[in-house]
C-alpha cells in the first residue's frame, strides 16, 4: 500500500510538472524608436521584440496578448485597451522573436511632449492539459521615449523659440526653371507671396490664403521670367520680408 502511495505520488507530480511550463519572457520595444515623433493624425508603427529565457519552450497553443500603454494609462479603443492577441508561433528557449503590432497605426490625441509608449505583454494559453506561465512580470514591458505633438502638421509651439519667424527661403537660387520656397508662419493669419520685378511690378502670384502656424513648401514655376533679379515678397499679417531671386 505503502508503495502505491509513493507511486502514485510521483505520477501525480510528473503530470503536474508536465502540466505547468514557466517561461520567462522578456519584452522590449522595437518601434517607436528612442525620440521618435509620434503627431496626432499621422501613421506610425509599432513592433516588439520577445526573447524566451526559458526555462520551458512557448509552443503554438500559447497565446500571448499585447496591450499599449501611454506613461502608465492603456491606450483605449472603442472603450477596450487597445491589444492584439497572437498565437501559433513556437519559440524555443533562448531565441528571440520580433512581433510586428501595427502597420500605419493613427492616433488622435492630446498628448504632448516627452511621453512613455509602452507595450505590455501577457501569456495565456488556450490547452489546460499543458499550461505555460510566466513568473517574471517585471520585465513584460519594453517602452520608448517618445516626442508626442498633438499638432498634425506644422511645428510644435515649444520649439518655435530656436526658429527665425516668419522665414522665407529660396532655392536653388539662382534658378533656370523651377524654385522651392521653404517659409516658416508664426500663427494664424494671411498670407501672401508674390515675385516682383525691382521696379515693384507683380509678375507671379503664388499665394493669398489664411494659414496656421506652420512649415510650409512650395514648388514655383520661374521658367517665364527672363534672365536677372527679381524679389519675392512674403506677406504675413502686417509683417513683409523680401527675398531676392536670381534668374539664370
Amino acid at each position: 500500500m505503502k508503495k502505491l502511495f509513493t507511486l502514485l505520488s510521483l505520477l501525480s507530480t510528473l503530470i503536474f510538472a508536465n502540466a505547468q511550463r514557466s517561461c520567462d519572457l522578456r519584452c522590449s520595444e522595437y518601434f517607436p524608436l528612442f525620440n521618435q515623433e509620434i503627431q496626432s493624425g499621422k501613421p506610425f508603427d509599432i513592433t516588439v521584440k520577445v526573447k524566451n529565457l526559458g526555462p520551458s519552450a512557448i509552443k503554438i497553443t500559447d497565446t500571448i496578448l499585447y496591450l499599449i500603454k501611454i506613461d502608465a494609462n492603456y491606450l483605449m479603443s472603442g472603450g477596450s485597451p487597445l491589444g492584439k492577441g497572437f498565437f501559433g508561433q513556437a519559440i524555443a528557449v533562448g531565441d528571440e522573436v520580433s512581433v510586428p503590432l501595427y502597420a500605419g497605426l493613427t492616433l488622435t490625441h492630446n498628448f504632448q511632449g516627452t511621453h512613455q509608449f509602452c507595450t505590455e505583454m501577457t501569456l495565456f494559453n488556450r490547452s489546460a492539459g499543458d499550461a505555460a506561465t510566466d513568473p517574471v512580470l517585471t520585465n513584460n514591458t519594453g517602452c520608448s521615449s517618445v516626442l508626442m505633438n498633438l499638432h498634425g502638421v506644422g511645428l510644435d509651439p515649444a520649439n518655435i523659440t530656436s526658429l527665425k519667424i516668419n522665414s522665407i527661403s529660396v532655392s536653388p537660387n539662382p534658378a533656370e526653371e523651377n524654385v522651392t520656397l521653404n517659409y516658416i508662419v508664426s500663427g494664424a493669419d494671411q498670407v501672401k507671396i508674390l515675385v516682383k520685378d525691382l521696379q515693384g511690378r507683380e509678375l507671379i502670384h503664388i499665394l493669398n490664403e489664411s494659414q496656421t502656424l506652420g512649415i510650409y513648401e512650395k514648388s514655383v514655376d520661374v521658367s517665364s521670367l527672363s534672365t536677372g533679379i527679381y524679389l519675392v515678397e512674403f506677406t504675413v499679417g502686417n509683417s513683409v520680408i523680401t527675398s531676392k531671386l536670381v534668374k539664370k
